[in-house]
């Protein structure tokens, strides 16, 4: 393949390059210096002292990390879609009393074996909004019952000589 007649060439045939771009280097990652790669590749970072694995940090102590408790997570989603669903559609409420139970004895394990469990914060989240969601169905029960027991109350009060009455 050929370059149309008077089109510009580079130094090498290809395309031209800017006059103050030099050529690019010999090998991805190294300086350039006269296209030879170094011997030893240059060490970016922390290095390691002498006799010790790479990734060493010394004075630092690798901590284990401890798991969550099992029933913390679910404590949470409990509380969350007792609370959440319970102000969209009211059926979910139901769960709030469940996730209250949950959260509780989730909450009591972790504190009677610290070293151990992890996931307080979840349970006890789900421990408050289990609380929570419960008040709310217990208000909710009472304000059914409470309309219930006016509908009942005031369905004999109609004024009777309205009744049978022509306009």
């Amino acid at each position: 393949m050929t370059d149309a007649p008077g089109e510009p060439t580079g130094p090498t045939g290809g395309p031209p390059t800017h006059p103050s771009t030099p050529p690019s280097p010999s090998g991805y990652g190294y300086p350039s210096s006269g296209g030879a790669a170094p011997a030893t590749p240059q060490v970016y970072g922390y290095v390691p002292p002498p006799g010790y694995p790479p990734g060493y940090i010394p004075g630092y102590v690798h901590v284990p990390v401890r798991p969550d408790h099992p029933e913390s997570t679910k404590a949470m989603v409990l509380g969350i879609v007792s609370l959440v669903g319970g102000l969209t559609c009211f059926l979910p409420i139901l769960l709030g009393p469940y996730a209250w139970v949950v959260g509780c004895r989730a909450v009591r394990q972790v504190d009677a074996e610290p070293g151990r469990w992890d996931g307080r914060s979840q349970a006890l989240a789900g421990y408050v909004m289990g609380v929570i969601s419960t008040v709310l169905l217990v208000l909710g029960v009472l304000a059914l019952i409470g309309l219930v027991a006016l509908v009942f109350l005031t369905e004999g009060a109609v004024d009777e000589p309205l009744r049978g009455r022509p306009l």
